[in-house]
């Protein structure tokens, strides 16, 4: 083999390699799962609001279509529509504040945030229990995840985190 042989067979092999992490770090960038986080709780008159960070690394946007809530052996779907939270007079005019609804459409490489309403829960456990467990439907696939609910936010301090949400 001459030296001429040797260089284009190295060159080839580098190549190759090359080629080969390319496409496994591809492949793993598009199927990375998205994370979901809970920043506070707030339960009131059989309605459980949660701050949910929605993050994805994935070079592919993530939709998820619905999110249950389970406590005591029960299912609960969230609402459909948003749901007022709070309002405020300003200037003579009524300001409201509402949750998000579903489905939240998160970018790729980027995360959001959304505030998502659960109504009419019927015999929710008072006080909320330590971990509440959630179901997500993320492009189809069900998630399930549970929560510390050591955040729980008085009424003041969901009024101030909802009308900061507003304003921000």
């Amino acid at each position: 083999m001459s030296i001429y042989e040797i260089i284009t067979v190295t060159i080839s092999a580098i190549a190759l390699a090359l080629s080969l992490y390319a496409a496994i770090s591809a492949y793993y960038e598009k199927h990375l799962k998205a994370k979901i986080y809970a920043l506070w709780f707030f339960y009131f008159d059989r309605r459980v609001n949660v701050n949910f960070i929605f993050s994805n690394m994935s070079s592919r946007p993530k939709t998820i279509t619905k999110i249950w809530i389970k406590y005591d052996d029960k299912v609960a779907e969230s609402t459909w529509y948003k749901a007022r939270m709070s309002s405020t007079k300003i200037n003579g005019k009524d300001i409201c504040t509402f949750s998000d609804m579903v489905p939240v459409n998160i970018p790729s490489r980027s995360s959001c945030q959304a505030i998502i309403s659960f109504t009419y829960l019927n015999n929710f456990p008072i006080p909320m229990p330590e971990k509440l467990t959630f179901i997500f439907e993320i492009d189809g696939t069900k998630v399930e995840k549970t929560f510390n609910t050591t955040k729980q936010l008085t009424v003041d301090e969901q009024i101030i985190a909802v009308e900061h949400d507003l304003w921000s």
